[in-house]
């Protein structure tokens, strides 16, 4: 029951196979962005202005040479003792020309002229090493004994170029990491703001996920059985039988405490994220008779500013079956009389930490023995609850209808934090 992984979750990643030369390939992109991520910082704030498209054309013309050295290599009736040597050259011309183009460019006092030149110096640094990749290859042309040297030559090649740009014009969103390089790792990405004159670093989930394929950008995290995380400001911290949460601040009245999640610009469609909770003392489930705000006694998420609902959290009271309670048990459980209100529909999960009878002379104690909204150790009365499509996991999809509106996680109850609340333990929330 208490057995949780906190590591983000997905199936194995199912891509198609790829030859040796797709997978050196893919490492080489992965590695160029980790290494961008990881020399960029924080809140980088652009000296220029985006690079020109015509350098992006360049190193894309780049890549293919190298593409077609090795459909050389491949034999696929490419011989290189001509074809190949006139298709660097050709590229050498186009570098010559880009040269006169950015010589243009930088005359005219952009303040793109110093990745200009770091670009064009790369460029034709790659340009002679290509071409002396394919005079190696038509002295071999028929000879396998320097095919691995030459290889390692033109990933080398392919390395420098995708560093620079990398580094000089990073993906948007991971979802465009994602597609720049279908064999990303997930971890952590530098990414362009969407006005492109700022950086932020964010945790890339590059394998499947809630039902929808890898890209997606984490917003928010939080996991407190980690020492080293502390409770989000204006958040109480609970400590009991080892537990570690973040519950609201001491109050005689029904109060909610909210956390805001900015998008950082990143346009999304989808939401899907994991809530993981505990019980503490009476709490009632949903409360349709009382201030909206305090609707439910658990967890709100909703976005932007007209708090649109995404997904509600509940506690219910028992997770046991007794007659005087049916209302402040889980509308999930069998004969509940609790009312959901109707902005929440079917989104959302709930749950009781109590499934057992407790003899004990007060019920304000921290149950820390069920944690709610894992799908794990429901009473004999939350079945359904426990089954609920999803869970842990919540998913929402707008289809077309895209946002950059802001995530916002909130922790309510009816009542004083005396009688009920609901710390939370961990959150952590995905969007594409």
């Amino acid at each position: 029951m208490n057995n949780i992984n906190y590591e983000a979750q997905g199936p194995p990643d199912v891509s198609r196979p790829h030859s040796n030369e797709d997978n050196h390939y893919y490492d080489l992109l992965d590695h160029s962005q980790r290494s961008a991520t990881k020399e960029a910082n924080l809140q980088v704030k652009y000296q220029q202005k985006p690079i020109p498209i015509i350098l992006v054309i360049a190193l894309l013309c780049l890549i293919a040479a190298t593409v077609v050295a090795l459909l050389g290599m491949k034999g696929y009736s490419l011989y290189t003792s001509k074809s190949s040597l006139k298709f660097a050259q050709t590229m050498e011309t186009v570098t010559q020309n880009l040269s006169q183009m950015l010589s243009h460019y930088e005359s005219r006092g952009s303040n793109n002229s110093a990745t200009c030149r770091q670009v064009l110096g790369i460029s034709k640094k790659s340009i002679k090493k290509l071409i002396n990749i394919t005079n190696t290859l038509s002295e071999h042309a028929n000879s396998s004994a320097s095919i691995a040297t030459i290889v390692d030559d033109i990933l080398l090649v392919v390395k420098e170029l995708l560093d620079v740009e990398y580094k000089s014009y990073p993906p948007t969103s991971c979802k465009e990491a994602k597609e720049r390089n279908p064999r990303s790792q997930s971890g952590e990405y530098l990414l362009r703001s969407a006005n492109g004159i700022s950086a932020i670093r964010a945790y890339c989930y590059m394998e499947e996920l809630c039902g929808s394929g890898g890209g997606w950008t984490r917003i928010a995290y939080l996991n407190m059985t980690d020492p080293t995380q502390s409770c989000p400001s204006g958040f109480r911290l609970y400590q009991s039988g080892g537990v570690r949460t973040c519950g609201r601040p001491e109050s005689k009245n029904g109060t909610c405490v909210s956390i805001e999640f900015p998008s950082n610009g990143i346009r999304y469609s989808q939401i899907c994220g994991r809530v993981v909770g505990y019980q503490f003392a009476t709490t009632n489930g949903f409360n349709i008779k009382y201030n909206t705000s305090t609707y439910v006694d658990g967890v709100s998420i909703t976005r932007g500013s007209s708090y649109q609902h995404v997904w509600s959290f509940a506690a219910g009271l028992l997770g046991y079956y007794r007659e005087q309670k049916l209302r402040s048990i889980c509308p999930c459980s069998n004969g509940s009389i609790n009312e959901i209100p109707s902005f929440v529909g079917s989104h959302y999960f709930c749950e009781s930490g109590r499934n057992i009878k407790v003899n004990t002379s007060s019920d304000d104690r921290l149950y820390t023995s069920d944690p709610l909204w894992d799908g794990q150790g429901c009473g004999p009365n939350e079945v359904l609850c426990c089954s609920a499509p999803g869970i842990p996991w919540f998913h929402r999809d707008y289809d077309n209808n895209t946002t950059t509106d802001y995530i916002e996680l909130r922790v309510c109850c009816n009542q004083g934090t005396g009688n009920e609340d609901v710390p939370v333990e961990l959150y952590e929330m995905y969007v594409k």
